[in-house]
């Protein structure tokens, strides 16, 4: 299988998930960047100026297997309300991760 000849950087594909993020706040999006080289973990607000190419040469063959996969950590004063919660001087943090899988095809 020959290489895929389309070069995209990791700053590019966490620049498209930052806008389709409307609302999330940067500094707690944590992302991880897989291919057959391995991993590549930033957090968003880092990723963004980054220009290496992504997957990398050797682990972009069609038939190669990627994954991007994020975890944001969410605070909210919700958990102020919550029965037995304690002290009001700090929010709870939830962290909600989201993953995506594919092939490389052409």
């Amino acid at each position: 299988m020959t290489p895929n000849s389309c070069a995209i950087t990791v700053g590019q594909i966490t620049n498209r998930i930052r806008s389709a993020g409307a609302g999330l706040e940067a500094q707690k999006v944590t992302l991880t960047l897989t291919s057959a080289a391995g991993n590549i973990v930033c957090r968003l607000d880092n990723c963004v100026t980054r220009t290496d190419i992504w997957p990398p040469a050797g682990a972009n063959a069609l038939g190669r297997n990627i994954q991007i996969s994020g975890v944001y950590t969410f605070e909210s004063m919700i958990s102020m309300f919550w029965p037995g919660a304690g002290s009001p001087t700090s929010f709870a943090a939830v962290n909600l991760p989201a993953a995506s899988r594919e092939q490389i095809q052409f």
